[in-house]
């Protein structure tokens, strides 16, 4: 549950320096930084849900 809390934290770090840009008062490497550090933690999410989804198609598509 620590990655989750993670990734909500990153992606809330990120909607504030969006929302600081959207008012012209952000600065723009520190929204860039963010937004890449969530693309990042979103990406990693991703594939972790692909694996794990793939581990339970092969055990379930195991005969028994």
């Amino acid at each position: 549950m620590g990655e989750l809390t993670s990734l909500r934290e990153t992606l809330t770090k990120q909607e504030t320096q969006a929302r600081k840009a959207a008012l012209g008062k952000a600065n723009l490497t520190e929204l860039m930084a963010e937004t890449v550090k969530a693309e990042t933690a979103i990406s990693t999410l991703v594939a972790l849900r692909d694996e794990i989804k793939g581990a339970f198609d092969k055990i379930w598509g195991m005969n028994l």
